[in-house]
């Protein structure tokens, strides 16, 4: 009687396991950002997109964490930084600290375009 119970059990388990979990669908191991490009923050968005932030130039890129692609979503702005990054809870604006600048952004995204810039404190400080 055991055995048939733990029979059972096994069976009723193996076949309620989602499929993702026993197939084992692997994420990249390596995502590829641009040449230069010197990651610093990281913001997860709606499903499986995410933000990094570059330290010299402000550059966003914009990926999908199950294929490894992206692309480069806020081009380069002298002066710039992208340190801190977070992604609101409903997905629609991206809030970037810009670190020594003193400076935070706000951008959309879906777009990129830029929303807001505060001046927070002084540059250097």
């Amino acid at each position: 009687m055991l055995r048939r119970f733990t029979l059972a059990l096994i069976l009723v388990l193996t076949l309620t396991v989602p499929g993702s979990a026993r197939a084992g669908a692997a994420f990249p191991e390596v995502i590829p950002l641009p040449p230069g490009f010197q990651p610093e923050g990281i913001a997860i968005g709606r499903g499986t997109t995410f933000f990094v932030g570059s330290i010299p130039t402000g550059a966003i890129f914009k990926g999908e964490l199950r294929t490894g692609e992206g692309d480069v979503f806020v081009d380069p702005v002298d002066g710039r930084a992208a340190i801190g990054l977070a992604v609101d809870s409903a997905g629609q604006r991206l809030y970037v600290a810009g670190g020594p600048t003193g400076q935070a952004y706000v951008y959309d995204t879906e777009t990129g375009d830029l929303l807001a810039e505060y001046q927070l404190t002084a540059p250097g400080s």
